[in-house]
C-alpha cells in the first residue's frame, strides 16, 4: 500500500465508489473497518480470521467481515494503490441448517384427522 495512503482512505474511497447509497452500504463500510492492520497481505488477512475464529465469531460473520476487507482490497488493485492478486479461497464454511417448529395446524394437516401420520412419497 502507498504510504500516503492508509487502509482507512481505501474504506472510505471504496465506500463512495461503490458503496454509498446502496441498501447495505453503512454496514458494508463498518465491517471492513473492522480489519485492525494498516497494511494488506495475505499473512495479515489469514491473522485476522484466524483471531476471528479463536474468539467465537461464527462463520457468517466471519465470512461477511472477509468479504468486505477483500472488497476494499480488489478495489485498491482496480485503482491502482495495490498491487494484486487478491487472495482468494479463505472463506470459512458455514451451516445455514434451521430448526423450525410446526405449529398446530401444520401438525394437524400432516397427521390428518386419522392420528396417523401420512407421508406421500413420490416413487419414480
Amino acid at each position: 500500500m502507498s504510504s500516503d495512503v492508509t487502509y482507512h482512505d481505501l474504506v472510505e474511497t471504496c465506500y463512495q465508489d461503490r458503496w454509498a447509497g446502496t441498501k447495505n452500504g453503512e454496514r458494508a463500510r463498518e465491517l471492513a473497518l473492522t480489519f485492525p492492520s494498516t497494511a494488506l497481505s495475505g499473512r495479515a488477512l489469514d491473522q485476522w480470521v484466524h483471531s476471528l475464529w479463536s474468539e467465537g465469531k461464527a462463520p457468517a460473520t466471519v465470512n461477511r467481515r472477509l468479504a468486505a476487507v477483500l472488497t476494499v482490497w480488489r478495489h485498491a488493485v482496480r485503482r491502482g494503490v495495490e498491487t494484486g492478486p487478491v487472495p482468494e479461497g479463505r472463506y470459512l464454511r458455514e451451516d445455514n441448517r434451521r430448526e423450525r417448529v410446526l405449529t398446530n395446524v401444520e401438525l394437524a394437516l400432516i397427521i390428518g384427522p386419522t392420528g396417523i401420520a401420512t407421508w406421500s412419497s413420490s416413487s419414480g
